[in-house]
């Protein structure tokens, strides 16, 4: 009788591990899948995430060139060489630039030169050294003779060149003033920007939450049902090992011994 209970319940047993099995795989699976979709999810949240940053990115550098052009600084709106000019003076592109475009413009008069690229050449060409104990402007292009220059005899390059070297002063203050005005504008827009991004990331996470929340709800949920599973079908394992054990000692004692003993 003892047998027959044994057996009956290994076999409710086996029927339980079976049922306990496939609900832990199913379970298990189910978790998958809604884990995956969860990862897409964030993926996709991840990528508009990076679009917005390189949006604002882009938005930051076209301010910041727009800015520049509107205020004369920017570098490719003239084409010079200025590594010589004023022999070793205020020789900054932006300088020249600025300079240039008063000229254009007509705020800036020219007394001894007819244009920008007459005096560039001009005071390119000349520079002032100490020669003999004196000062005197040579021709930079001359090669010296017994270690000696040539003078020049123009009688108004003192004039020509204070007068360039006045009007790159004023081009300077100018440009420093425009530089200042430029940096300001564009870190007013760029803070802007930042606002704006701060805000428009909050809005994209408030929406990642809310598509994930259904989806991490029933992670959870599967997660659950999958482990209490996997802890039912742990215990019905070892009760069915057991019901196994006692049955196999159970046939062994009742085999026939026949006087063996």
């Amino acid at each position: 009788m003892a047998f027959l209970m044994l057996l009956h319940e290994k076999l409710r047993l086996q029927r339980k591990v079976n049922k306990l099995t496939l609900k832990q795989a199913q379970a298990s699976s189910r978790k998958e899948r809604v884990t995956k979709q969860i990862e897409r999810i964030q993926k996709m949240y991840s990528k508009r995430e990076a679009n917005l940053d390189a949006q604002a990115k882009r938005m930051q550098n076209y301010a910041s060139l727009q800015f520049k052009n509107f205020f004369g600084l920017s570098s490719g709106m003239m084409n010079m060489n200025p590594m010589a000019y004023l022999n070793g003076g205020l020789n900054n592109m932006g300088v020249m630039q600025t300079l240039a475009q008063g000229i254009q413009s007509g705020q800036v008069k020219l007394e001894n030169f007819s244009d920008m690229n007459e005096m560039m050449e001009y005071t390119n060409k000349y520079k002032k050294i100490t020669q003999d104990g004196k000062q005197i402007w040579v021709d930079s292009s001359e090669q010296p003779t017994d270690g000696k220059y040539t003078e020049v005899t123009d009688p108004d390059i003192e004039a020509k060149m204070t007068e360039a070297n006045k009007l790159m002063n004023q081009a300077s203050g100018v440009y420093q003033m425009n530089q200042s005005y430029c940096t300001n504008a564009i870190s007013n827009y760029e803070n802007n920007i930042s606002i704006w991004l701060e805000y428009e990331k909050a809005q994209l996470e408030a929406e990642q939450d809310e598509a994930l929340l259904p989806l991490q709800e029933q992670e959870t949920e599967w997660d659950m049902e999958s482990t209490s599973a996997e802890t039912q079908l742990a215990d019905a394992r070892a009760r069915l090992d057991s019901i196994k054990q006692a049955l196999s000692e159970g046939i062994k004692d009742s085999a026939p011994t026949f006087g063996l003993g």
